[in-house]
């Protein structure tokens, strides 16, 4: 950890100081709020929500500043998390998923019984996307900021134009990153049952699981790029009026 920290702020000076920054604010809120209250009974979908529109804010204004453009990260990021959030739950209830995928949700209920284990798993969703989420906003905004201030007589729809234009370019990459990395989280679980009919496999609780996890933080991130080239055209437009 030390050696990656190092290398941050090497590489990206002051913007690698601010975003290890909040990397730490990230966690202490998933490791001593939203970690504490889950065990404690409080609802979990709407602490998770509060922590990461808490967090993902925190994020845009301590990477890019108090500027338009990263509130307008922070407003795309935020939507398509509540959208995500949402569809994590028709994809639980429809899906038919426990939250007992994995082993250690089996151990954890022989201790806690009361828990809402569909609840944690949706809101295991929306935690690993969020990453991805807030980068896809940022890497918007700022792409429409800097054009904007390129040529400051582009109208709305042009500005949104261009951040659909660069968003297209970025969602194909960030989707696979997703998949690839639950893939990879999973990898022991797919040797494991390579000769399993192709049917079963996927009906696996476990396995089902991952996959929900997948098509709802890629839909998030598809999503995140309308949503953020809107916002943020509008909000610079509405600067210059």
């Amino acid at each position: 950890s030390g050696l990656f920290f190092l290398l941050i702020l090497l590489i990206a000076g002051k913007k690698g100081a601010n975003s290890i920054i909040s990397l730490l604010i990230t966690g202490f809120l998933i490791f001593y709020v939203l970690i504490p209250f889950i065990m404690k009974g409080y609802p979990v979908l709407p602490v998770t929500t509060l922590v990461a529109i808490f967090s993902a804010t925190m994020t845009m204004l301590v990477v890019g500043g108090l500027y338009l453009n990263s509130v307008g990260a922070a407003l795309g990021t935020i939507i398509s998390l509540f959208i995500s959030g949402i569809l994590s739950l028709f994809v639980i209830k429809y899906g038919y998923l426990t939250g007992f995928g994995t082993q250690e949700s089996q151990i954890l209920w022989t201790s806690n019984q009361t828990l809402d284990f569909k609840g944690i798993l949706s809101a295991s969703m929306i935690i690993a996307s969020l990453g991805a989420i807030m980068d896809i906003g940022m890497s918007i905004s700022s792409c429409i900021n800097e054009i904007k201030n390129t040529d400051n007589s582009l109208s709305l729809t042009e500005l949104i134009k261009s951040g659909m234009n660069v968003g297209k370019d970025i969602v194909g990459t960030m989707a696979s990153t997703l998949i690839l990395a639950y893939i990879g989280s999973s990898f022991f679980l797919f040797l494991l049952l390579e000769n399993v009919p192709v049917a079963k496999f996927l009906n696996l609780n476990s396995v089902a699981s991952e996959i929900s996890s997948a098509i709802v933080g890629s839909i998030g991130i598809v999503l995140c790029v309308p949503i953020t080239a809107v916002v943020t055209s509008y909000l610079l437009i509405f600067k210059r009026k």
